[in-house]
């Protein structure tokens, strides 16, 4: 019996030390990210003085888990009550990319690369380097322009039945893809179909994978 008690005694520190901070992350989403939007946080401490803590954040591949991008902050100080967070307050900030699959901008305020991430944040008190909180995110990095076809344009006939040509304008900032590829679907387009249940539901007549290039 005295050794479950101990036991216990002991785990109750851990409990308390991760219910000091209630953390809210407030970055978007979806859409376009630049690098100072992870720290957008509102930070709740609980308890009755300040907590020193500094911030580590992981950024996965939410479906491969391969990870992306790693970040330590300076130390932060969190008064009672809330406190809202962004890129200013917790410089320095040590950035460490950590695939080469994403062309990552090394800036501090550069634009995190498109694609479906998890982002991880782990407040860790100064004092104790125990964790004050733990907190994740799922996140959709879209980019700033998607690809845009350019021709045929839009709304117009393709006149060339025997060898149409497809050109298209590639996704911006194009120096955020690396080795990228597109998929060409075309379908007909029935009376009252919008263009997207179109895509969904009618046969495609042309389906290519994996086009190179910016033209077919």
């Amino acid at each position: 019996m005295k050794k479950r008690i101990l036991i216990a005694l002991l785990l109750l520190p851990g409990l308390f030390t991760r219910a000091q901070l209630i953390v809210n992350l407030q970055a978007p989403p979806a859409g376009v990210v630049q690098k100072s939007q992870l720290w957008n946080i509102l930070v709740t401490n609980t308890r009755g003085g300040n907590i020193d803590a500094s911030i580590n954040m992981m950024m996965t591949n939410s479906q491969t888990g391969e990870q992306v991008l790693s970040a330590t902050t300076g130390p932060v100080v969190f008064p009672p009550g809330n406190t809202m967070l962004n890129a200013t307050q917790v410089v320095p900030v040590q950035y460490n990319i950590l695939s080469s699959s994403y062309n990552i901008d090394p800036g501090q305020n550069g634009f995190l690369p498109p694609g479906n991430f998890t982002v991880c944040y782990n407040f860790n008190l100064i004092s104790t380097h125990g964790i004050a909180a733990q907190e994740c995110n799922v996140m959709v990095i879209e980019p700033l322009s998607p690809p845009q076809l350019i021709l045929p344009e839009d709304q117009t006939a393709i006149e060339n039945t025997v060898f149409p040509q497809f050109s298209l304008l590639p996704p911006a900032q194009l120096n955020l893809f690396t080795n990228l590829q597109y998929d060409l679907s075309l379908v007909q387009m029935d009376p009252g179909q919008s263009a997207a249940d179109a895509l969904q539901t009618n046969i495609p007549v042309l389906y290519q994978q994996d086009i190179p290039g910016t033209s077919l």
